[in-house]
C-alpha cells in the first residue's frame, strides 16, 4: 500500500462524510416505470427517505444542492418544490446546477466545500432528470450570436453529442465490433448484477400514479431498473444501423439510454456525523475538473482522472475500481485506453463498471453522478474494498468530467469513503438550442380557419401546423440535431423552406457546424471554397434549377468555375464564347497574358463543346485592376487572380468528378428501384393471374418490350399498396388489349402457315396432273367451303401441314373438279358470247374472224386457265 492511500485512509473530524446514498430505480423514458411520474415527486421520495434512514432531524440540514440539466419553470422551481413536499424545512436553502451530465457530481461537490470552509455541517447533494417531460426543445432560444459563432471552438459547441462519439471513434481508431463488445459487456455486467440483486440495496421503491393502456390509472411499485437488457451480444448489437452518421459506428445498442430517475446523498462533518450518531458509509476526499475540446466530448476522465491522482499523490494501482459514465462506448473506451484500464474483465469484479454503466442502466443526465457515487458505494460495501473513483463528462459545450474516491474506515466499520474529481468545464455556448421551433407557431397559426379545420392527418409538411411543427414539439432537442446531421445540405435547404422558423435557425452563422457535419457525410465532396459559405455551396451542390431562368426542372449543367447552374440555352445566350472580340478587346492585355478569367466549357452539340466566357466576372475583375494606382500593385494583383485561378479549376475539376459519379450513382439506384418495382408490380400481376402475359410482351419476338417502357411500370418509386391500387386498372387494360393483339397476330401467323401448306400440297398435285385437263386455280381451293372450314375452324393448337392438306386434297379435289369444271365453261360461255355480241355490232369485223376466235375459247392453257 502507497504512502499517498495509507494518508487517504486516515480520519479527522474534519473529514466531510457520506451519511447517506440512495437513488431511485432509472426507467425508459417516455415507455418506463416513471413514464407519467414528474421529476419533483421522484425527487421529493428520495429527498426524503434520505434523513429518515439516517434518523435526521430535517431542521438539520442546512444546504440542499440539486443537479438538473432540463430544468422546468426556471430552474430550481423543481427542487423547492421537492424539498418542502418531503417535509424539509422552509428555512433550509435550496438551490440547483447545471453542469450537463455532472450536475449532481458538481452539487455534491459543492456541498462538500461549503462543509469544509465550515459554512454549513450538513447538507445534501442530488440529482434528478424526467426525460419523459423535460428532454426536448421546450425551452431553447432560436439562435447564438453570430460574433460568438465565428470562434471555431465556441460553434463546436454546438455539435450533437452523437457526431461528438463519431469524431472520437474516427480520431482514436475505435472500431465498431470493439464499442459493440464494450457495450455488451456492460448490459451484461448489469443484468448479472441485477439477477443477483446487487442493487436493490442502494434503489428506493417509489409507488407511483401510472396511466393503463386503456386510459384508466393504477397504483405501480417502481424498484428496479427497468432499461437493463438481458441476451444483449456483441453479435446482436452488431446488426444495428447507425444512429447519427451513414458509416458511424455510434448506434442507439453502444450509446447510452434515455432514463429517468434521481439520487441524493447526504454529507457531513465526521464530528458532527459522530455526535448525532449517524452512520458513516464514506469520505469525499477531493475534486477535479477539466476542459476538453467540444469536438470530442467525452474523452474528460483520460484527463481529468491524471489531475486527481497528482493532487493526492495516488496511482492507478492504488484505486480499486473505477464507475466511469458511459455516455458512448467510443468515449468510455478511449478514456480506459488512455489510462491504462483494463475494462474487459469478466464477471462482477473488474477494474471499471464493475456492475455495469449507463449504456445498460440509462442515463438520467442530471441525476447519473450522484447514481455513480451511490452504486460505488454500494459496490465498495459488497467487495470490502477501501478507494473507488466517479467520473463523468459534461455533455455539450466544453465538456466537464467529474471523479470520485471511495475508502473503507477498519476502526469504525465505515465503508467505501468517495474521493471526488470534478472536471470544470470552460463552457462555450450551450449547445441545446440549435432546432427549436418557436413557440408562437401554435399561437400565430391560429388565424388559419381553413388550417384549423383540417384533418391533422391531412396537413402538409409547410405551414406553422405543419408535420415539422409536431417533430420540433414531440421529438427530444438531441434527436433533432443528430437527425439534422444525418442529413445532406441538400435536405437541410428544402427543410429550410418549409418554416419560416426552421429557415431563420438553419440560415444563421450559429448553424454553420450543422451544415459543415451535413456536409461532411457526404462521400468524396471536395471541400467547401473559401469564396462561398455553407449554404450557399450546399445550393450550388445540391439544387436542381437553373439559376437564370429560374425553371424548375432538372438542371444538372454545372458552371463550377462560375458558381453556378444553367440550361445548355441561358449558357449559350449568357456567356460569351471566350474568343469573342467585343468580349477579349474589353478586357486589359494583361488579362489575356496571364489567363485570368475563368471560363466554362459548354456542350453546343453531341459532338461540339463551346467555351464561354463570364462577362460579369470580367467586368468586376477589371474594376478591381484599374482601381490599383501603381504597376507594382497591378502586379501582385494579377499573380494573385493567376493563383486563384489555378484553385479554382482544381476545385472545379473534383467538383466535376464527384458531380458525374453522383449522377452515375443516382442512375444505378433509380435503375435498381424501377427493376424493384417492376418485379413487385409482377408479383402482383400474378395474384390475379396476368404475369404470364405480361412476361409474353417482355421476352416476346418483339424487339420491344412495350410491358418495361409502359410509364406506370418504369417509375423510379417504390410500389406500395396505395400505388398498385391506383395502377392495377390501367395496368390490366393495357395487357388486355396486348393480348388481343397478341391473340390477333397469332391467329393471323396460324392461317398463314396453313395457307402456305395448302399451296405448297396443291402444287405438288398439280405437277402431278394431266395439264390437258381443266384444272382449278389455288384461289378456287382456298374459298371452297371445306377448306375454308380446315383454314379457320381448325383449333389454332393443331397441326394442319403440308401432308395433311395434300391428303385432303386428293380427297375432295375430284369433287370440286367436278363441281368446278360446268360452272366455268358456262362463265366462260357467257363471257365470251357477250364479247361477240360487242364485235358483230361492229360493222368493220368480218365473221370468219369471229369464228376463229370463238373457236379459240375451248383451248386451255397449260396452267389450267382459259386463254
Amino acid at each position: 500500500m502507497s504512502s499517498a492511500r495509507v494518508k487517504l485512509l486516515e480520519k479527522s473530524d474534519d473529514d466531510v462524510v457520506i451519511v447517506s446514498a440512495i437513488r431511485s430505480a432509472l426507467t425508459k423514458s417516455k415507455k418506463g416505470g416513471f413514464k407519467d411520474t414528474r421529476p419533483e415527486e421522484i425527487l421529493m421520495h428520495v429527498l426524503k427517505h434520505t434523513y429518515i434512514s439516517t434518523k435526521l432531524d430535517p431542521e438539520l440540514i442546512e444546504d440542499i444542492i440539486v443537479g438538473n440539466v432540463l430544468p422546468a419553470s426556471g430552474g430550481a422551481s423543481i427542487a423547492r418544490m421537492a424539498a418542502l413536499a418531503a417535509g424539509i424545512p422552509v428555512e433550509t436553502p435550496i438551490s440547483t446546477v447545471n453542469r450537463q451530465c455532472a450536475s449532481s457530481l458538481t452539487a455534491v461537490n459543492q456541498i462538500a466545500n461549503s462543509i469544509k470552509t465550515g459554512q454549513i455541517d450538513i447538507g445534501i447533494g442530488a440529482g434528478v432528470e424526467s426525460m419523459t417531460f423535460s428532454f426536448g426543445p421546450a425551452a431553447i432560444p432560436d439562435g447564438f450570436s453570430e460574433l460568438v459563432c465565428e470562434t471555431p471552438e465556441a460553434a463546436d459547441c454546438l455539435i450533437p453529442m452523437g457526431i461528438t462519439s463519431e469524431n472520437i471513434a474516427t480520431k482514436y481508431n475505435i472500431s465498431r465490433e470493439t464499442q459493440d463488445t464494450f457495450a455488451a459487456l456492460s448490459s451484461q455486467k448489469a443484468a448479472a448484477a441485477q439477477k443477483a440483486k446487487l442493487f436493490e440495496s442502494e434503489i428506493l421503491p417509489i409507488r407511483v400514479k401510472q396511466k393503463s393502456p386503456d386510459g384508466g390509472e393504477q397504483y405501480v411499485l417502481v424498484d428496479h431498473d427497468d432499461g437493463v437488457r438481458d441476451g444483449v451480444t456483441q453479435e446482436s448489437l452488431g446488426k444495428l444501423k447507425p444512429a447519427f452518421k451513414k458509416d458511424g459506428s455510434t448506434t442507439a445498442g453502444n450509446a447510452s439510454q434515455v432514463t429517468d430517475g434521481a439520487a441524493a446523498i447526504l454529507l457531513a462533518r465526521r464530528s458532527v456525523a459522530k455526535k448525532l450518531g449517524l452512520p458513516i458509509m464514506g469520505k469525499f476526499v477531493v475534486a477535479h475538473a477539466v476542459g476538453v475540446p467540444p469536438r470530442i466530448m467525452g474523452v474528460g476522465p483520460a484527463y481529468a482522472i491524471p489531475h486527481l491522482l497528482k493532487k493526492t499523490g495516488l496511482e492507478i494501482s492504488d484505486i480499486d475500481f473505477f464507475e466511469v459514465n458511459e455516455a458512448f462506448a467510443s468515449q468510455a473506451l478511449w478514456s480506459c485506453e488512455k489510462l491504462g484500464l483494463t475494462w474487459n474483465e469478466p464477471g462482477l469484479n473488474g477494474k471499471v463498471n464493475r456492475w455495469g454503466g449507463a449504456i445498460a442502466l440509462g442515463h438520467p443526465l442530471g441525476c447519473t453522478g450522484a447514481r455513480l457515487i451511490t452504486t460505488g458505494l454500494n459496490i465498495a460495501k459488497h467487495s470490502n474494498e477501501k478507494v473507488f473513483v466517479t467520473s463523468i463528462d459534461r455533455k455539450r459545450a466544453r465538456e466537464d468530467q467529474e471523479d470520485q474516491e471511495y475508502e473503507e474506515d477498519p476502526d469504525d466499520g465505515e465503508e467505501a469513503v468517495p474521493k471526488r474529481k470534478k472536471k470544470k468545464s470552460k463552457k462555450a455556448a450551450s449547445s441545446k438550442s440549435n432546432v427549436a421551433l418557436s413557440g408562437q407557431d401554435k399561437q400565430s397559426s391560429g388565424s388559419s380557419t381553413k388550417r384549423q379545420r383540417m384533418p391533422e392527418q391531412f396537413r402538409k409538411v409547410r405551414g406553422r401546423l405543419g408535420l415539422l411543427e409536431k417533430l420540433a414539439k414531440e421529438v427530444p432537442l438531441d434527436v433533432i440535431l443528430e437527425i439534422f446531421c444525418y442529413l445532406e445540405p441538400g435536405d437541410l435547404l428544402r427543410l429550410a423552406r418549409t418554416s419560416r422558423d426552421l429557415r431563420d435557425i438553419l440560415m444563421s452563422k450559429s448553424s454553420e457546424s450543422i451544415w459543415r457535419i451535413a456536409r461532411e457525410t457526404v462521400e468524396h465532396l471536395p471541400p467547401r471554397p473559401d469564396d462561398l459559405n455553407e449554404p450557399q455551396y450546399a445550393h450550388l451542390l445540391f439544387e436542381s434549377y437553373c439559376h437564370i431562368c429560374r425553371h424548375s426542372g432538372r438542371c444538372e449543367t454545372v458552371l463550377w468555375n462560375f458558381r453556378m447552374r444553367a440550361c445548355k440555352k441561358c449558357a449559350l445566350d449568357t456567356f460569351p464564347p471566350h474568343w469573342d472580340q467585343q468580349y477579349t478587346s474589353a478586357q486589359p492585355l494583361a488579362f489575356r497574358e496571364n489567363n485570368i478569367l475563368p471560363t466554362e466549357s459548354i456542350k453546343r452539340t453531341s459532338h461540339r463543346n463551346q467555351r464561354v466566357g463570364n462577362l460579369e466576372i470580367a467586368n468586376r475583375y477589371k474594376a478591381e485592376y484599374e482601381a490599383l494606382q501603381t504597376e507594382e500593385d497591378r502586379n501582385a494583383w494579377i499573380d494573385r487572380k493567376r493563383k486563384e485561378r489555378q484553385v479554382i479549376d482544381e476545385h472545379a475539376r473534383l467538383c466535376g468528378h464527384w458531380h458525374n459519379a453522383r449522377l452515375k450513382d443516382r442512375a444505378g439506384v433509380l435503375s435498381d428501384v424501377r427493376r424493384e418495382r417492376k418485379e413487385a408490380i409482377l408479383n402482383r400481376l400474378e395474384e390475379i393471374g396476368w404475369r404470364d402475359e405480361a412476361e409474353k410482351i417482355m421476352f416476346g419476338p418483339s424487339y420491344y418490350d412495350t410491358f418495361s417502357d409502359h410509364k406506370l411500370v418504369k417509375q423510379s418509386k417504390k410500389l406500395t399498396e396505395h400505388g398498385w391500387r391506383s395502377i392495377k386498372d390501367e395496368l390490366v387494360e393495357f395487357l388486355s388489349d396486348r393480348k388481343a393483339e397478341r391473340v390477333a397476330a397469332e391467329r393471323n401467323r396460324i392461317l398463314s402457315a396453313r395457307l402456305a401448306s395448302i399451296e405448297k400440297a396443291f402444287n405438288n398435285i398439280r405437277s402431278e396432273s394431266d395439264l390437258r385437263e381443266p384444272f382449278p386455280s389455288l384461289g378456287d381451293i382456298f374459298v371452297d367451303k371445306i377448306f375454308e372450314a380446315l383454314i379457320r375452324d381448325t383449333p389454332e393448337n393443331e397441326d394442319l401441314n403440308e401432308e395433311f392438306f395434300y391428303l385432303k386434297l386428293l380427297e375432295h379435289l375430284p369433287g370440286i373438279i367436278d363441281e368446278w369444271r360446268p360452272a366455268k365453261i358456262q362463265e366462260l360461255v357467257e363471257r365470251r358470247l357477250k364479247t361477240c355480241a360487242m364485235l358483230i355490232r361492229s360493222p368493220n369485223v368480218k365473221l370468219a374472224k369471229l369464228i376463229h376466235k370463238v373457236g379459240q375459247v375451248v383451248d386451255f392453257s397449260c396452267d389450267g386457265h382459259f386463254s
